[in-house]
Order: structure tokens, then C-alpha cells, then sequence
């Protein structure tokens, strides 16, 4: 390719620098993508599950419901918290504790005790943490990469968005299906 050209095609790649530059922001990077993974599979997995028990559009609309009370009321608190505590601590909590809750989640699923108070119960836990968790996430960056990176690393962490709002729901759909769609074995 030319130069020229391979010039014009570079401007419309993501700048990686930060990637290459710093591993802590690496860790970040490549942390966060198994983890919204990991949610964007929850995505599909709780309404599914929750349709599949009750047979109710209505319930299943409560688990919007379960989810945005708690993220509006600790959006505020997370901010408060990120200024008083140290942020890599809170993330580490955070993502500690919605591990602890996608696990209590499918040993409740796998054992046939899966309740919809357990579920809305684990589902506002998880938003509430979330809330937590992702400015904690996002207010780390600058600390991590040069200044003049900032805008890169920004721009990766919206590609790590993009791609796992594809690929968690669809490994989520993928498993649900390998399954059978028991929701005895959610």
C-alpha cells in the first residue's frame, strides 16, 4: 500500500498506544472486557430465565425496574466514595462482589432454588455495584497513561463497549441454547 493511502487508512484506526505503553492500563483494559462479558451475558440470561418461570412480560419488565432504582440512588454515593476511598480498592471490592453475585445467581439456578425475590434481589445488588464499580473504572484511566493518551485510551474503552454488547449476549443466547433452554440449568 502506499504511503499516502496507508496513512489515510491509520486515521481511522483505534491509537493502541496505551495498550502498548502501560501494562496497568492493560490489566484495566483487559479486566473490564471479562467482565462486561460477563454482565452483557446476565443481560440475556435474567430476563430469559425470569420469562421462563413466570411466563409474564410484566416480571420480566420488573428486572429493568430492580436494576435502575439502585443505579440511580448509588450513582450519587459511588461518587462520594470514589473522592474518600482509594479507587483500585472500591474496583476491586466491586468486581469481587458481582463475581460472588453471578456465582450465588447460578448455584441458586443450578439447584432449582431460583426464586424471582432472589433474582430482583441479586439483580439490584448488581446494579447497585455496578454503580460503584464503573466510575471507579472510568476515573482510572488518566492516572494510568500519558495525557496525551487519554483520548486513545478513552476511545479503547469504548471499543471494549461496543464489543461486549455483541459478543456477552450472544455467548449468553449461545449457552442458553447448549443447554436447551432449561432454566433449571440456566
Amino acid at each position: 500500500m502506499e504511503p499516502e493511502r496507508a496513512g489515510r487508512a491509520r486515521a481511522f484506526a483505534v491509537d493502541i498506544a496505551p495498550l502498548r505503553e502501560s501494562p496497568a492500563y492493560r490489566a484495566l483494559w483487559g479486566g473490564q472486557i471479562i467482565s462486561l462479558i460477563g454482565t452483557h451475558m446476565r443481560v440475556v440470561a435474567v430476563p430469559f430465565q425470569v420469562f421462563a418461570l413466570t411466563q409474564s412480560s410484566a416480571a420480566v419488565g420488573l428486572v429493568g425496574l430492580m436494576e435502575v432504582v439502585p443505579l440511580i440512588l448509588l450513582a450519587i454515593l459511588g461518587g462520594v466514595l470514589l473522592d474518600v476511598f482509594d479507587r483500585r480498592r472500591i474496583m476491586a471490592i466491586a468486581q469481587l462482589l458481582l463475581a460472588a453475585n453471578s456465582v450465588l445467581l447460578a448455584i441458586l439456578t443450578l439447584t432449582g432454588r431460583a426464586s424471582l425475590i432472589w433474582i430482583y434481589s441479586l439483580v439490584a445488588i448488581a446494579a447497585g455495584l455496578s454503580a460503584v464499580d464503573q466510575p471507579a473504572r472510568a476515573s482510572m484511566t488518566p492516572s494510568l497513561v500519558r495525557a496525551e493518551l487519554i483520548p486513545a485510551a478513552v476511545a479503547l474503552r469504548q471499543v471494549v463497549h461496543q464489543i461486549t454488547l455483541i459478543v456477552g449476549p450472544a455467548l449468553g443466547g449461545l449457552l442458553i441454547a447448549a443447554l436447551g433452554g432449561n432454566v433449571g440449568y440456566l
